[in-house]
């Protein structure tokens, strides 16, 4: 196991956008982000 993966497991990701767009309503923006060391995503939602 890399020096990578660990910190990962211990949460410390580094994030990188990957796109977004809005599905929801005109006021709405979805971001999505992934890991560059796992491939884990998250979605973040902000008001426009």
């Amino acid at each position: 196991m890399g020096i990578s993966r660990i910190l990962c497991l211990i949460g410390l990701h580094r994030w990188e956008k990957k796109g977004g767009h809005t599905e929801f309503s005109s006021n709405v923006r979805e971001k999505y982000f992934m890991c560059s060391r796992c491939g884990k995503r998250k979605t973040v939602y902000e008001a426009k």
